[in-house]
Formats: structure tokens, C-alpha cells, sequence
């Protein structure tokens, strides 16, 4: 499968969003811009999967109010508001506003344990498998295969020998698929573990070579091999991680946002390539997709059939109970909380104002957060949005 993307000089894709126009005015500013372009890629990329999935909880997602009124919240400190009493789909491979909700607390979530394991003198260390693959093979043999593979690898008795050797107590695993314009579809799974001691590059060296052996077997039984440089790699901590995602062809978004260990295991949903010879995650398909490129929507569309209903991380048993984590929340559920900080409500939207909010809602909620309630009022109704909120605004209280 090829991407049929527009091009700019150098051969390089290019990379844009929706631009449609509004009567809404322009209310940009310095200090937040990153943050707006990112939830407006995200509004974009919605409107894509909503497109493309149509039969699937995404097309319902911040679309379908749950209530008489959907509630727009403002934030006290400039940031992006939100709405609430709106359908939300919790779909993690279909949902890049979901996704983002979910990775974030899943990313909090293991930060916490790693901070949790350092405390007890365990130490992190992350395993990434991945294997060698045709070009425009089916997304659901070659991740089959993937997993497989890793399950026989962990099922053998070397495998409770190599845990007792390497004191490991317990691990997490995520899956993260990026599709290549040369090799389409290729999937690899971090596993981190937690090693009850520290181990030396010598035991990392080591490790790693029982692994190759061990993984290079259970390939060949399945008719793979192991890629020379994406096969197996074993790496300690966070320090480590820069290269790491350096090879993958990553990198953090700024100094102040670094990728950590946490992140790679849990937002490979929100990587955006940096590499020239074309990987992409599966939302940037949207992104093409939206340009006009048909092939992109439907690489989307097989990535997110497959992946339908699947987990992108998971515990080992025992382990969250160990590290004092508490309970795991569902995708589902992170997706339906209300958690944001530092905001308030703002205005409410009855079914006819949601009809027309929910077409431009980025613009919306950028007007909310530029303007005060009445002009806010005022403005919609120039456009033919009637706001009711007086009450809403009374009993809550938007003055704290």
C-alpha cells in the first residue's frame, strides 16, 4: 500500500490540519499555542475517525450529548476549556481526544511506579521485540505473529529461569504500531520490567543475548526472523531512553516536555514522526487522510479494526498491588471522568446550539477562553447559537 500524499520539495509529506474557515474571529496567543495547535490536531483527526469508523463508538464521540445540556467549562489559568455531558468513546485506537485523556493517567500511573519501584531498590529495565516483516502485509498476521511469539517466549521454563536469574518481579507490556510507506505495517511491544536489583551493563549485555537466542528460535518455527537493528534491544531507566527513542526516530516535542521511560510505554498513540524515510503512527494517517489520501484512510481503517476492543497496556498480576498502585481503571472510564483542574462552567448548549457547536468546536472553545460570558452570549447569537446559562452560571458560581 502506498500513501498518495501531496509533497514539497525534498520528497517530504506534507503535514497539515483542517483549515476550515469561520465567521469566528482569530484568538491566538504566544503563550499557549502549542497546546491549541495540539487539541485542534486532535479535533481534526476526531472528525477524520468519525468519517472513517462510522458504525463505531468514535462517530458518536463528543458528538451525541448525554444530557438536556452539554456544559462548556472554562479554565481560570488561560489554558483550553472543555465540554461536559457529551458522549465520550474511550477508544484508545480510534479516539485521538480519548487517547489523550487515557494515555496521560496511564502515563501518571507508571511514572508512580517507577518511582514506587526505585524506592524498594527495584530497577526498571525496558525490552522492546519487534520482527521482520514483508511489505503490505496484512496488519493482523504480522501482529499476530508478534504475539505469539512473545507468549511463547514467556511460557517456556527458560523463561522462569531468567526471571529468577535477573530477580524479576513483575513487568508491564504495551504494543506500539507505526505504519512505514516501504514496509507498511510494523508492530513492536515494550516490556518493562522490574529487576529487584541493579543491574550492570554486563547482565544488560547478557540479557539481551539470552533473549535473541531464545526469540530467534521461536521466529523461526513461525517462518520470521529477527531485523539486525530493530530486533531485540535492553536498556535501563529513564537515561537511556533519549537513544532509545532517537533509534525508533522520536523525539520529545521540547526540553520542558521530555519523553520519558512512562511516556514510551504509554502515549505511542500521541508520537508524531520525526523520521524522513516515512514511519507514521496510525493518527497521523488521519492527518493524510484529510489531505485527500484514500490509502491513509483505509490503513486507518484495518489498523483500527484489528485493534478494536485490544488492551495497548497491561500489568502483570500482582504487580500494581505491589508497587501500591490500587485498582486499574478501564479506558472507558478514564475517558468519562471529569478530572480537569482549575476550571469552571461556563455556559450550557441545548440540543439545536450543541448541533451547531459541536461542527467547530475548537473555535468555540477558544472564543470561551478569550472571552468573558456576555460577549461569549453575544457573539454566538450573531451567528444564530442561543447560549442558555444564566441559571447554570447562578448555582455554580463562575466567580470563585
Amino acid at each position: 500500500m502506498t500513501l498518495n500524499l501531496p509533497r514539497l520539495r525534498d520528497g517530504l509529506p506534507v503535514l497539515v490540519v483542517n483549515t476550515r474557515t469561520t465567521s469566528l474571529p482569530p484568538v491566538f496567543d504566544a503563550k499557549n499555542d502549542i497546546k491549541k495547535a495540539a487539541q485542534k490536531l486532535r479535533f481534526d483527526r476526531l472528525k477524520a475517525a468519525r468519517m472513517l469508523m462510522p458504525n463505531e463508538r468514535v462517530a458518536k464521540c463528543l458528538w451525541n450529548k448525554i444530557a438536556k445540556y452539554v456544559e462548556g467549562w472554562k479554565s481560570k489559568t488561560e489554558m483550553p476549556g472543555h465540554f461536559r455531558k457529551v458522549a465520550m468513546c474511550g477508544s484508545l485506537c480510534m479516539c485521538p481526544v480519548c487517547a489523550m485523556k487515557i494515555t496521560e493517567r496511564r502515563k501518571i500511573e507508571l511514572e508512580a511506579a517507577v518511582n514506587a519501584a526505585y524506592r524498594i531498590g527495584w530497577s526498571p529495565v525496558l525490552v522492546t521485540l519487534t520482527l521482520r516483516h514483508k511489505k503490505n502485509e496484512k496488519f493482523l498476521l504480522v501482529l499476530g505473529d508478534l504475539v505469539k511469539a512473545i507468549e511463547r517466549l514467556r511460557g517456556r521454563k527458560w523463561w522462569t529461569r531468567i526471571v529468577a536469574k535477573y530477580e524479576i518481579k513483575g513487568s508491564v507490556t504495551s504494543l506500539e504500531t507505526t505504519y512505514g510507506l516501504s514496509y507498511s505495517w510494523h508492530p513492536h511491544k515494550h516490556i518493562l520490567f522490574f529487576v529487584g536489583r541493579k543491574l550492570s551493563d554486563e547482565d544488560m549485555r547478557e540479557l539481551q543475548n539470552e533473549i535473541t537466542n531464545e526469540y530467534k528460535k521461536i521466529l523461526k518455527k513461525l517462518n520470521r526472523t529477527l531485523s539486525d537493528i530493530h530486533g531485540v534491544d535492553v536498556r535501563g531507566g529513564d537515561k537511556n531512553i533519549a537513544d532509545y527513542i532517537a533509534k525508533y526516530g522520536h523525539e520529545p516535542k521540547s526540553r520542558e516536555n521530555k519523553w520519558t521511560l512512562a511516556a514510551e510505554m504509554t502515549k505511542a498513540q500521541q508520537k508524531n514522526s520525526l523520521r524522513l524515510d516515512g514511519h507514521y503512527t496510525p493518527f497521523q494517517l488521519l492527518d493524510f487522510y484529510l489531505m485527500g489520501d484514500v490509502d491513509a484512510g483505509a490503513a486507518f481503517q484495518e489498523y483500527a479494526r484489528v485493534m478494536k476492543g485490544k488492551k495497548l497496556l497491561t500489568w502483570s498480576k500482582n504487580l500494581r498491588a505491589m508497587l501500591d498502585l490500587g485498582d486499574e481503571l478501564s479506558d472507558e472510564d478514564i475517558a468519562a471522568m471529569n478530572d480537569e483542574k482549575d476550571t469552571y462552567p461556563f455556559a450550557l448548549f441545548d440540543g439545536p446550539a450543541w448541533r451547531a457547536v459541536r461542527v467547530i468546536p475548537f473555535e468555540v472553545l477558544e472564543s470561551m477562553r478569550t472571552m468573558d460570558f456576555q460577549t461569549f452570549k453575544d457573539h454566538m447569537e450573531s451567528l444564530g447559537v442561543m447560549i442558555e446559562s444564566d441559571e447554570f452560571k447562578t448555582t455554580t458560581g463562575e466567580n470563585r
